[in-house]
């Protein structure tokens, strides 16, 4: 389960990135707002995995 949550965070990071280049490069406001909503959703993704594995540790 947390491995595959991992791969989705890396891959949102990497999206991330794609959409920072992609402002850089054409200066749309589009990818400005795609890159936010990427980081408010890789952090959320990012609390589950830290918590999820917190309480996996409490229960070892």
């Amino acid at each position: 389960m947390f491995a595959l949550l991992r791969f989705l965070f890396v891959l949102l990071v990497l999206l991330w990135g794609l959409c920072l280049w992609q402002e850089k490069r054409t200066g749309d406001r589009f990818w400005r707002r795609a890159r936010g909503w990427l980081l408010r959703f890789t952090g959320v993704l990012l609390l589950i995995i830290v918590v999820g594995l917190f309480v996996e540790r409490l229960t070892t």
